[in-house]
């Protein structure tokens, strides 16, 4: 009598872990399948935004006090000998000014 009450007890107890288990991966793919995707939002943000004669670097430090933060390893790319033209930009996206500033990388 009492092997089959323990039995059953721990039958039950496994039944509601799997089943707590089953539920969390469920919401967690739920959520994960849901979810929106974050590119391009910074990209298409309109700037207004002027550059003298200067280097790349100097360019993305222009645009950090924009905030728009840029990545890069200037060193790696010798981003310091890249030069920029002196350019305004008015209420011009993210990716325009992007496009004029590395167009001369590819």
């Amino acid at each position: 009598m009492k092997f089959k009450q323990y039995v059953t007890q721990n039958g039950i107890k496994f039944m509601i872990r799997t089943s707590l288990v089953g539920l969390l991966l469920s919401i967690v793919s739920a959520e994960m399948l849901l979810a929106s995707g974050a590119y391009g939002q910074l990209l298409n943000k309109k700037i207004t935004v002027s550059f003298s004669e200067s280097n790349i670097p100097a360019a993305f430090e222009r645009l950090e006090s924009q905030n728009i933060h840029i990545a890069f390893d200037a060193a790696k790319y010798n981003l310091a000998k890249k030069k920029v033209n002196a350019k305004i930009f008015k209420s011009n996206s993210v990716r325009d000014v992007m496009r004029y500033l590395l167009r001369r990388l590819t």
